[in-house]
């Protein structure tokens, strides 16, 4: 799971979002360790923020195991100040 994050990461970092967001979401199922399982859904998140999907990146946010993040609060909060404006 770990290795598979790692290499959405560097799909990500190589602005390939659909490859990494498909790495991702195929992991998110594998992922045992709840820190790990934080840091895919925020950058699956992050995707949806790039590809202005504002409703599927406000649902994953909200849900387990990002309900209580600070990350994800402050992610949060950036899009509904961008979807207001």
């Amino acid at each position: 799971s770990k290795v598979r994050y790692l290499i959405s990461l560097a799909h990500f970092k190589n602005e390939n979002y659909s490859l990494s967001e498909q790495s991702l979401l195929e992991n998110t199922s594998q992922i045992q360790e709840v820190g790990l399982l934080e840091k895919n859904q925020l950058l699956i998140s992050v995707i949806y923020i790039l590809q202005n999907n504002w409703g599927k990146a406000l649902l994953l946010l909200g849900s387990d195991p990002l309900k209580n993040n600070q990350k994800a609060l402050r992610l949060n909060k950036l899009i509904i100040f961008d979807v207001k404006m």
